[in-house]
């Protein structure tokens, strides 16, 4: 997977995109002007990936230095099921890329499931341990095989095993298929613990669980306990691509933020004490208008937008709609009313054709929040840049442009993307890194 794009605006924006474009072609790729491609990896061509026709991506994460040396990484994982020819079951891979130079990267290190499964592995990284020791998340959603998280950390070197270091199962019996789409890694209810948060997409089963370490160190004897799950009877309707973490309401008391993908639906977690969650709201269908939900595949987009000590959050959505969350001080009393539509940055007719990834930074350090969003197989990269003054629920109040289009056959669907938060390459110029669903074309990265 690996399209790299890095784009300049006054010779100070830089942008950078994984997917699996091909240099030959690159001419089919339309950089807004100032902005150009950087880079891009074809996996045909790196003998580090496997000799398949398929490939495609769905989660990508950008900015670590695990092994401290000063050279930033990509991580990202590879799913073949997602490709349009692809097979199902499929095999799923995770990568780890380095900067190597000015607009080069190299391989680090990679882990193939041996066996063929479903598609959207979760993907993350922590120190769950808190031993100065980096882990790499995969969650896979298996099929015959009960251990759903592969858990890879560190030796002393700073190399990561060629094997997990543990796995796990989440105490559910193969038969359930549990499948984890997204996790995040916080100490939520403030116990000085870290909590794996989980969700699983599993038609007519879907799942939050809440796991903790029970042993004092990761290694391969370590064990999870569960101290929170919930399940259909809250979180049934579309698909759940996106689980976070926040205090939104300022109460000092961490909230699990659940997405479904139906028609705009949100359920919300407060951890109340150690161990302890209630369930604050279930917000379900606020927003018809073709089929709104959240696909960022990695956070959802909270900030402190006014410099008020409160949090705000934009939801950028699959029906192509920006839509912000002002601050309030109990998340309880949160109705359709507190989310105001700001504007449409592209025109989705379906929720299959929509948006797939957004992220929210400040990609040339002007001091304003950038909102980047792609729209899938209709292969543009948008740009939404709050100018700093005016009512973030005003769509004047923001500068929306497009920086990349692609044009021609192949067709590409681009997947979730990412801001770096960090100068990737030490060019002084940020990144941002994007991921292509399908690649099954020799030309495609």
């Amino acid at each position: 997977m690996g399209k790299v794009v890095k784009f300049f605006a006054c010779a100070m924006l830089a942008v950078l995109l994984t997917g699996m474009l091909a240099q030959p072609a690159r001419a089919q790729y339309n950089a807004s002007p100032g902005f150009k491609i950087s880079w891009a990896l074809n996996p045909r061509t790196d003998a580090n990936f496997r000799d398949v026709e398929y490939f495609g991506s769905s989660k990508v994460e950008v900015g670590m230095d695990f092994d401290r040396d000063g050279r930033r990484e990509i991580l990202f994982a590879t799913d073949e099921t997602l490709s349009p020819a692809g097979p199902d079951p499929g095999f799923l891979d995770v990568y780890l890329y380095e900067a190597a130079g000015n607009d080069q990267y190299e391989h680090v290190w990679h882990y193939t499931m041996p066996e063929g499964t479903n598609s959207f592995p979760a993907l993350t990284y922590g120190d769950i341990d808190s031993d100065g020791r980096w882990e790499i998340y995969f969650g896979v959603p298996t099929i015959n095989n009960p251990n759903k998280l592969f858990i890879f950390e560190q030796d002393d070197t700073g190399a990561f095993p060629a094997n997990p270091t543990l796995t796990y199962d989440y105490g559910k019996d193969v038969a359930l298929d549990f499948r984890p789409s997204g996790i995040k890694l916080d100490d939520v209810d403030g116990d000085g613990k870290i909590e794996i948060i989980t969700q699983s997409r599993t038609g007519s089963r879907r799942e939050l669980v809440v796991a903790q370490l029970t042993t004092p160190t990761l290694d391969e004897f370590a064990g999870f306990a569960v101290e929170f799950s919930a399940g259909e009877d809250l979180l049934g309707g579309g698909g759940p691509y996106d689980v976070d973490v926040a205090d939104f309401d300022g109460d000092g008391l961490r909230e699990i933020w659940y997405n479904t993908w139906d028609n705009f639906s949100f359920t919300i977690f407060e951890a109340t004490g150690p161990d302890a969650y209630a369930l604050q709201v279930d917000l379900n269908g606020l927003f018809p208008e073709v089929d709104p939900g959240s696909f960022n595949r990695h956070k959802l987009l909270f900030a402190n937008v006014d410099a008020d000590a409160a949090l705000e959050a934009w939801f950028p959505m699959t029906n192509g709609v920006l839509y912000f969350l002002d601050n309030v001080s109990d998340v309880s009393t949160l109705t359709v009313d507190n989310f105001k539509r700001v504007g449409k940055f592209f025109n989705a007719s379906s929720s299959a054709q929509g948006p797939r990834g957004a992220d929210v930074g400040d990609i040339d350090r002007d001091g304003r929040f950038d909102i980047i969003v792609n729209t899938g197989n209709s292969e543009t990269i948008h740009r939404i840049e709050y100018l700093g003054i005016g009512s973030p629920a005003d769509s004047s109040s923001y500068e929306w442009s497009e920086i990349l289009s692609s044009v021609g056959e192949p067709i590409d669907y681009w997947y979730p993307l990412r801001i770096s938060p960090v100068d990737l390459d030490g060019d002084g110029l940020r990144e941002v890194v994007n991921t292509n669903r399908y690649a099954d074309d020799p030309s495609q990265p």
